[in-house]
């Protein structure tokens, strides 16, 4: 898998799901900024086990002049399981932001998927 941190290394930390791969995105700037193009692509293979997580949560910063764009694909082969739980998005004031997932789940697969959108202060 790659991301904005290039390779990383699964990391098994439930002692009673042995098989479960946690892997964290790790994104090396400060959020999201305008003109950004971030694309994720997670592949589960048949049988195998795998949480996705971020770090914390994704700051989509101001852009007056432009947006930001993410897109997601996201597949689980037969029998295979992907828990793709990222930390939420929070989109700052005059952020413009598209994100898309593609999800494609194979017989007998499981996803659990989460997206949060968390905006700012109820006073802005």
């Amino acid at each position: 898998m790659t991301h904005l941190g290039g390779w990383q290394r699964a990391l098994y930390l439930d002692p009673a799901l042995p098989a479960l791969a946690t892997v964290f995105l790790t994104n090396t700037t400060a959020g999201i900024f305008q003109g950004d193009c971030l694309r994720v692509a997670i592949r589960v293979e048949a049988g195998a086990r795998a949480l996705i997580t971020s770090r914390s949560a994704t700051k989509v910063h101001s852009m007056p002049g432009g947006s930001a764009s993410q897109h997601t694909d996201l597949v689980v082969e037969e029998g295979g399981l992907l828990e793709y739980l990222p930390e939420p998005l929070i989109p700052f004031r005059g952020s413009r932001f598209s994100q898309t997932t593609t999800i494609t789940v194979h017989d007998g697969g499981t996803l659990v998927h989460a997206d949060i959108c968390a905006p700012g202060r109820l006073a802005h």
